[in-house]
């Protein structure tokens, strides 16, 4: 982990926001795909941020800071609300995080190797149980028995990973769910 927290540190854009979110002691935290890819070794300039929705401030201050601007994409009623940054090959997507904290929010989503997030702030890694576990074998596997029903979608994202991302497996449960449950998607 030390490596990993090194390699996310030697990124200029992340950086940047970690010394902002210290210095603002905001709890700004790096999730799912960025971090899944780099522990897979195929780094990217495609950044997912979670932030608490009591400091939805901070945005202006990145921002600021990047001197780019963020659009909506998304409802806000419906809590699907991501601030979203294109600039040349890089993207930002920035959501507020959903529960009382981010191991809740991490709870809510998809699969367990897009579970894992970094604090900018302090520095230290959040996950859901067996993420680590299921990055190290490769297993594309459901956070919850309630994700595909929230989401149908997320049946076509797990076969889409299968096919992207190198030596990753179905779990065996998520392989029958998405069997039974093809007909939603």
């Amino acid at each position: 982990l030390k490596d990993i927290k090194q390699k996310i540190l030697e990124d200029p854009i992340l950086l940047r926001l970690a010394n902002l979110s210290k210095e603002q002691n905001v709890s700004l935290f790096l999730v799912g795909g960025f971090l899944r890819d780099l522990l897979l070794g195929t780094p990217t300039k495609d950044y997912d941020f979670a932030l608490p929705r009591e400091d939805a401030s901070f945005i202006s201050s990145m921002e600021e800071s990047l001197c780019l601007r963020f659009f909506k994409v998304g409802k806000e009623e419906r809590e699907t609300l991501t601030y979203r940054l294109v600039h040349q090959d890089m993207s930002i997507d920035l959501t507020f995080i959903q529960g009382e904290s981010i191991d809740l929010d991490l709870l809510r989503r998809d699969f367990t190797i897009n579970t894992i997030a970094f604090s900018l702030r302090d520095e230290t890694f959040h996950q859901v149980e067996g993420a680590w576990e299921d990055m190290r074998r490769k297993v594309i596997r459901s956070v919850s028995k309630y994700a595909i029903d929230q989401d149908p979608l997320r049946m076509l994202r797990a076969i889409r990973y299968l096919c992207t991302l190198d030596g990753f497996v179905l779990d065996p449960e998520l392989m029958q769910e998405i069997s039974e449950k093809r007909a939603l998607a």
